[in-house]
């Protein structure tokens, strides 16, 4: 190909303009000459223009169907330049399959997939970085599920010459649960008020086999520490630092069978034949074969238990007191009245939920009074010394809307008008937030109606200082 980019330069240079006489395209399988035609961009009787073949060449590439292009100039009988295009097709997706495991469903696999928008598409080319994309994903859900070892592959087989198929090879191997968690360096709270922070987690108790929870899992584990994390918080200890844990594995291997009892023999091997000489539908029939006897060695296999020991270090710091609060960026309101909204007088302990409530209280006030787009955010400068914690609320107020239009979709029951007469905000009438959850309120009390938060939707109209619900 590069040959082709020093011919097709060395023509440019020359300042050549000769008319292309023909295109010719060979290796078209699925592709018909005219979609190709089209997508190419150039027919005969345009001018030949090197740089313009180039791009149609990257336009083409870019169509993710080959996998692999070559474009050759050759001179026509007519003195003219004939563009021969060579291109071999991907092969398209025929069939998906995931190996029967004992963790995960098909269904379970594809919704999972679905929601990281990773596409096996059938009857489309193959897309190798799906392929591989689903592979970590499969790992990813065997991990949320207690398997943090599992063995995923893939293959692929290739029915016919235009045709691929996909197999996901799937061992889960051994559960990790956890069967000791220890806190070290907790000073202020014991490790057993620590403990009934987690929602998520808890080591295993056999009383509880069915439990979920003891299934060890790093991201699990994260998101159920910030509990912990906000105890501290709340209590003022803003230097809190909740290190993740020091996971030490005990692999527990399978007891040995009793002596007197043989274990059951392994499944009969599947006797190899020469793929050269078999029938797709031999070499069909010999792969499902093969994978049902990888089934029942996978099966009969016992697995080994894994126990997780959980170490986590804990950090706490000093506990702060509330300094100073103070205002910045607010002209609709005095500092006095958006302070009004804050549960903590200087002095007390911080808490930062009190805080967070504080924000959205604030944010709440301008949003009644048209600031539909109003932000507030804190910022809290700490004096470790003493140890006291300042605080101080930065608002951007934006600038007032008033509504424009309201508008329903999806009632099927009754008339607009009867909606309309349960709202408590009305069009051309300065914007508020709580008059608007007041009126979706209203509706869902007829009983007709479910309007949930996420269903209402508040768009500025471009260039006006009014919204459309």
């Amino acid at each position: 190909i590069a040959a082709v980019w020093i011919a097709l330069a060395v023509s440019l240079a020359h300042g050549q303009t000769e008319t292309i006489e023909s295109v010719q395209v060979q290796g078209l399988v699925r592709m018909t000459n005219e979609a190709f035609a089209h997508a190419f961009g150039i027919r005969a009787g345009d001018p030949f223009d090197p740089a313009r073949v180039k791009t149609a060449y990257k336009r083409l590439w870019e169509l993710g169907i080959f996998d692999d292009i070559t474009v050759e100039v050759e001179t026509g009988p007519q003195g003219g330049k004939v563009l021969i295009v060579k291109v071999k097709e991907r092969p398209s997706l025929v069939s998906v399959t995931y190996q029967d495991n004992k963790v995960l469903t098909r269904t379970t696999i594809e919704e999972g997939l679905k929601e990281k928008k990773i596409v096996l598409d059938i009857g489309k080319p193959l897309n190798l970085k799906a392929v591989a994309d689903a592979e970590a994903e499969l790992r990813v859900m065997l991990g949320q599920k207690g398997f943090l070892d599992p063995v995923v592959g893939h293959k692929i087989e290739t029915p016919t010459q235009s045709t691929v198929s996909i197999t996901f090879k799937i061992n889960p191997g051994g559960k990790t649960k956890i069967k000791k968690i220890t806190f070290v360096g907790n000073k202020v709270y014991k490790s057993k008020v620590l403990m009934k922070q987690l929602q998520l987690t808890e080591p295993y108790h056999w009383w509880k086999f069915w439990s979920q929870k003891a299934l060890y899992h790093p991201a699990k584990w994260d998101l159920d520490s910030s509990h912990i994390r906000d105890l501290y918080l709340n209590g003022g200890y803003l230097d809190i630092d909740l290190r993740p844990p020091v996971v030490e594995l005990n692999v527990v291997k399978p007891a040995e069978p009793k002596k007197g009892k043989a274990p059951p023999p392994p499944p009969a091997p599947v006797p190899p034949k020469d793929p050269a000489t078999m029938t797709a539908k031999q070499r069909l029939k010999a792969d499902k074969a093969q994978m049902a006897a990888e089934q029942a060695a996978l099966k009969s296999a016992p697995t080994a238990t894994r126990w997780a020991y959980l170490t986590v270090p804990v950090v706490e710091g000093a506990q702060y007191k509330l300094g100073t609060m103070s205002v910045a960026g607010s002209t609709v309101f005095t500092e006095k009245e958006v302070l009004a909204d804050v549960f903590l007088k200087p002095g007390w302990v911080v808490n930062s939920s009190l805080l967070d409530l504080g924000v959205k209280r604030m944010q709440r006030r301008y949003e009644d009074k048209g600031y539909a787009y109003a932000t507030v955010r804190r910022e809290i400068d700490r004096r470790p010394e003493e140890p006291i914690a300042d605080v101080r609320f930065i608002v951007n107020e934006d600038k007032p809307y008033y509504v424009g239009r309201i508008e329903f979709s999806g009632n099927t029951a009754t008339q607009d008008k009867v909606l309309r007469r349960e709202f408590r905000l009305n069009e051309v009438a300065l914007f508020s937030r709580s008059s608007l959850d007041l009126s979706v309120g209203k509706i869902n009390q007829l009983g007709y109606f479910e309007v949930k938060p996420e269903n209402v939707t508040i768009q500025p109209v471009e260039g006006t200082n009014k919204v459309q619900i």
